[in-house]
């Protein structure tokens, strides 16, 4: 077994997104109603594989899923389309400034 000391500290697997549904109803740090949800894309665990620095910008950023303000305003701005439900990231201290008002750059939509 060539396994080392470094090898075996990353054994736990970090939900994927189509794992986000079961994650809001496990994870305290979720926030939201059934028509807008979001969820820090810190877990627990992090502390576990990560540096202090990455955990830190982990808890800055949320995965969410648009709304229709989101939807709307993205197709003005940008004549860009996303749907309703979309998954994006986001700052999660400009989550709270409505979306017209928001800098470029606070929202990504995958």
């Amino acid at each position: 077994n060539n396994t080392t000391k470094n090898e075996s500290k990353y054994t736990t697997k970090a939900p994927t997104i189509v794992n986000l549904q079961n994650l809001y109803a496990q994870d305290e740090n979720s926030e939201g109603s059934s028509k807008y949800k979001r969820k820090l894309l810190y877990l627990k665990y992090d502390n576990n594989n990560l540096s202090k620095y990455q955990c830190l910008v982990r808890k800055q950023i949320e995965i969410f899923e648009a709304k229709k303000e989101d939807v709307a305003w993205r197709k003005e701005a940008y004549g860009k389309e996303i749907v309703l439900g979309q998954i994006g990231i986001q700052c999660r201290h400009c989550a709270r400034i409505p979306t017209r008002h928001r800098t470029r750059g606070a929202t990504y939509y995958l």
